[in-house]
């Protein structure tokens, strides 16, 4: 069995340490701002059904008055895309996220209990 020196164990701790400074700041750097104005397709999943066509509005949200209980996928034509589980009834979904080269890059989030 070969043991490493203090010196590769230091070593070692360190990298690691950056790597998860670095990961972190990412994952929070992506995720941050409301995303205004953008047209998203939400689909029931599966099949794959296409029950709405929205813009965000200035919150980053869209607001629909009813949905049937299950999963359901939104996407934009950038190539973002999201899926989650809804309850049924009415949904309020953000997308947060940044503007990045004129393109938005966004992740979904369920606002849950629509006004």
């Amino acid at each position: 069995m070969i043991e490493p020196s203090q010196g590769a164990v230091g070593r070692l701790a360190v990298t690691l340490a950056c790597l998860i400074a670095l990961s972190t700041q990412t994952t929070t750097a992506v995720a941050a701002d409301p995303i205004p104005g953008v047209d998203v397709v939400v689909e029931k999943i599966p099949p794959g059904i296409r029950v709405a066509r929205v813009k965000t509005d200035s919150n980053g949200c869209l607001v629909l008055k009813f949905l049937q209980s299950g999963r359901y996928q939104v996407y934009d034509k950038f190539g973002n895309r999201a899926s989650l589980e809804h309850e049924g009834g009415p949904a309020k979904w953000r997308l947060l996220g940044s503007i990045k080269e004129g393109e938005p890059v966004w992740s979904l989030v369920d606002e849950c209990d629509p006004q």
